[in-house]
C-alpha cells in the first residue's frame, strides 16, 4: 500500500492558507461534489489513506454546501452522520494514528488522522458521539480545513491507491 506523507501534506495546507484566499465552489464544480457524495455512500474505509479521503470528501461537501449553489442539494444530516460513522469504522481498523474526541460545550467532533485535525460541528448525538465525548481531548489547531476543502479533496484524490475503485462508482 502505498503511504501518504502527512507531515508534506501538513505543509502543503500551511502553504496553501497562508498564499491563497478562500477557494470558492462554483456550481462548476458539481462533478467533485458528486464525486466526494459517491466516495461517502460507497467507499467503507479500509485504512488510514481511506480515511483520509473520507475526511477530505466530507470537508468539501460541508464546505459546498454553505454555498448558494448546494445549500439545497447537499444534507448537513448526510455530512454529520457519516463524519460520526468514521469512530466506528476508526476502532474496527485500529489504527493509533487516527483518533477523535466529541467536545459537548462546542458541539464539535475532532477527527485527528496523525498531524490533521478535521472537525465537524453541530453532530447529531448518537451512541458513537457519547463514546467520542469520553476519548481524550484532542486541540484544534486553529487550521479552517473548509477554506482549502477543495484543494484538499483533490489531493486526497490523486493521492489514493485505488482511483481506478474512486472513478468506477462515477
Amino acid at each position: 500500500m502505498k503511504e501518504i506523507d502527512y507531515k508534506k501534506i501538513l505543509n502543503s495546507i500551511a502553504g496553501w492558507i497562508q498564499n491563497e484566499p478562500d477557494e470558492l465552489i462554483l456550481e462548476s464544480d458539481e462533478d467533485l461534489v458528486n464525486m466526494a457524495t459517491k466516495i461517502v455512500m460507497y467507499i467503507h474505509p479500509q485504512n488510514q489513506n481511506e480515511i483520509f479521503l473520507h475526511l477530505c470528501a466530507l470537508n468539501f461537501l460541508n464546505a459546498s454546501i454553505k454555498t448558494e449553489c448546494y445549500k439545497n442539494k447537499l444534507s448537513y444530516d448526510f455530512i454529520k452522520s457519516n463524519a460520526a460513522k468514521l469512530i466506528t469504522i476508526t476502532d474496527e481498523i485500529k489504527d493509533t494514528s487516527i483518533s477523535y474526541y466529541y467536545n459537548k460545550d462546542e458541539y464539535c467532533l475532532y477527527i485527528k488522522l496523525v498531524t490533521i485535525v478535521f472537525s465537524f460541528h453541530h453532530v447529531p448525538m448518537t451512541s458513537e458521539i457519547l463514546k467520542a465525548s469520553f476519548s481524550h481531548p484532542i486541540e484544534w489547531p486553529g487550521v479552517r480545513l473548509q477554506k482549502i476543502a477543495k484543494k484538499l479533496f483533490l489531493y486526497a484524490v490523486n493521492s489514493i491507491e485505488k482511483k481506478k475503485l474512486i472513478y468506477r462508482i462515477l
